[in-house]
Parts: C-alpha cells; sequence; structure tokens
C-alpha cells in the first residue's frame, strides 16, 4: 500500500516489457537512421562545394525548399480548407463555441504533430499548414452559413 491507501503493482507482464524493449528498439533505429541521413546530406553537400560560397549557396538553395516543396504546401493549405469547410458543413448541427464549431480543433492534430515530429521541416510546415487551414475552413464555412 502507498499513502494514499491504495496498492500499487509494480509488476510488468513479460507481453508488456518485451513491448517496451520493441519500441525502445525502434526509437534507437529511427535515431540512427536519421544521424545517417543527416551526415550523407552533410557529406554530399561538402563533396559539391569547392569553396565556402558555393557551400553556403547550396545551403540556402537546400534550406529555401524547391518549387516541389511549395507546391505541397499549397496543396495541403487547400487541401486543409476544403476538408475543414466539407467536415464543418457535415457537423453543423452540433453546437458551436461561438463561431468556432467542434470540428475545427480536429486542426490541432495537424499542428501538432507538425510541432513535435522530428522530420524535414517541409513535412513539419505542410502539417502545420494543413492543420491550420482545415480549422480556418471549419470556422469559414460555419460564419458564411450562419
Amino acid at each position: 500500500m502507498n499513502g494514499t491507501g491504495r496498492s500499487v503493482d509494480m509488476t510488468m507482464t513479460q507481453e508488456e516489457a518485451a513491448e517496451r524493449t520493441v519500441m525502445a528498439t525502434l526509437w534507437k533505429v529511427t535515431a540512427q537512421i536519421r544521424a545517417a541521413e543527416r551526415f550523407r546530406f552533410a557529406s554530399n553537400l561538402l563533396k559539391k562545394s569547392k569553396d565556402p560560397e558555393q557551400f553556403l549557396a547550396e545551403l540556402d538553395r537546400r534550406l529555401t525548399g524547391t518549387w516541389r516543396d511549395n507546391a505541397v504546401l499549397g496543396l495541403s493549405a487547400v487541401a486543409g480548407v476544403v476538408a475543414g469547410a466539407l467536415l464543418g458543413r457535415a457537423t453543423s448541427g452540433v453546437k458551436s463555441i461561438g463561431p468556432v464549431p467542434p470540428i475545427a480543433l480536429l486542426g490541432l492534430v495537424g499542428v501538432g504533430g507538425g510541432l513535435f515530429l522530428k522530420e524535414t521541416l517541409t513535412f513539419r510546415n505542410t502539417l502545420n499548414l494543413g492543420g491550420l487551414m482545415f480549422s480556418a475552413g471549419a470556422v469559414l464555412q460555419k460564419l458564411l452559413v450562419s
């Protein structure tokens, strides 16, 4: 018994221990793969550049993204607004909090993923933008229909 009068079961089943070990191994392998990817990226960048100016120019080009990165962000924004508006319309009978329908809170899932995942900047921005635009689409649908 602990101080609160409730007993605490400190044992772990073999299944729970195995699951914990598998998850720890997956996290470790994922970290190793990402470290190898960063090393490969830096190695390729250094091999291609002949001088510091060329290195910095290539680094800037990679950090600002390509036209594909921008296209993905644009599609994410459009898809987020459309999905938010359609789901907002489908749940229009649900009581809302002022102009914010409850379905708009689903956009926070994308924002949370974009904030906390250790992925590329484009991937995280796509989740953030899509989630925010989903919420905006749901709110706009509510404001325009009401």
